[in-house]
């Protein structure tokens, strides 16, 4: 749609146009609003350019050309958001894998059944409080990685049979080693994501302590990830509520 004159046209309702002119003082005189559509020809949005100017600085109306110029953009910029569209349903896809995966894997265990949900939510509070002491940032990247370890965390469980993973009496040293196992059955499992590089490394270390005495690698102090070191306080937590 291409109008030389907003205030003069009577085909279409410039009642918006007008209104924000009388609020801010600007001049809306000539328009052209070209469309976006996807593969589907499903309308995504507009482009809408206002006020085109010759030569000599004075408002005209927008040539046939800028049109032509304006639908090739309007193409691309319809590609560009059917692709960011395209990641959001990959992204909420794989959040659906993700939540599935700890649900099943906590339901093998009755006590376990909101384990990871509840530490998630854990883990949001107490990532802002690190942020409200100025002790530490998150980035929205860093902190969907932290989540993603959190329900995932326990993923190496797979590898460890019910008859020792519902156990009510105590673990033998064999079966307790074969639970130990489980951190690094995780890593190798996620190690697979591409999206995040980290979360294997994450869930390997959620076992470890601070004074070395923890597993499958003995580190300590520093050399535990942060992300690993909240998923470790966030888990005995849940387990002492």
């Amino acid at each position: 749609v291409s109008i030389a004159d907003v205030k003069n046209s009577k085909k279409y309702d410039f009642s918006g146009p007008a209104k924000y002119d009388k609020e801010t003082g600007y001049d809306t005189r000539s328009m052209l609003v070209v469309p976006m559509y996807n593969q589907k020809q499903e309308g995504l949005g507009v482009l809408q350019l206002i006020n085109a100017m010759d030569a000599d600085g004075h408002v005209c109306a927008f040539s046939k050309e800028m049109a032509l110029i304006l639908q090739s953009v309007a193409s691309q910029a319809a590609i560009a958001i059917q692709n960011v569209q395209y990641m959001g349903n990959i992204k909420e896809l794989f959040w659906s894998f993700v939540r599935v995966m700890s649900t099943a894997i906590n339901k093998r265990t009755p006590y376990n059944v909101r384990h990871s949900e509840h530490m998630a939510a854990c883990a949001e509070r107490f990532m802002e409080y690190l942020e409200k002491q100025k002790k530490r940032s998150f980035s929205p990247e860093q902190r969907e990685e932290l989540l993603i370890s959190i329900w995932l965390h326990d993923i190496g469980k797979v590898g460890v049979s019910d008859a020792i993973l519902c156990k009510d009496d105590k673990l033998t040293e064999e079966e307790f080693a074969v639970i130990r196992r489980h951190p690094e059955i995780g890593e190798k499992i996620l190690s697979c994501i591409d999206m995040f590089h980290n979360l294997g490394e994450i869930v390997r270390a959620h076992h470890e302590r601070m004074d070395g005495g923890g597993y499958p690698d003995g580190l300590s102090g520093e050399q535990i990830p942060l992300e690993a070191r909240m998923i470790s306080i966030a888990d005995a937590f849940d387990a002492m509520m």
